[in-house]
């Protein structure tokens, strides 16, 4: 699946994506206010500039520091054992 909602969208608050494939999305400049990515994929998932605030990322699969790294956000939700390096 490739999802292109980069771009500053801005997807609606507390939207529910967890177990979704986001494999390669584009969610740059996104707006993932207090949604809920548990369990998604996002290998390869662009996240920069996209903002995490609230947000559960609760064993996503193949999340990376490095993207982390790129968005933004506070009161982000995620597990160490989600992150890889």
């Amino acid at each position: 699946m490739l999802a292109v909602l980069g771009g500053l969208a801005d997807v609606e608050r507390r939207a529910d994506l967890g177990g979704a494939d986001l494999s390669r999305a584009h969610l740059n400049d996104a707006n993932l206010t207090v949604a809920n990515l548990t369990g998604a994929d996002l290998s390869g998932a662009d996240l920069s500039g996209a903002n995490l605030s609230g947000t559960s990322l609760y064993g996503a699969q193949y999340l990376t520091q490095a993207q982390l790294d790129k968005a933004s956000g506070i009161d982000v939700k995620v597990s160490t054992s989600s992150v890889h390096r």
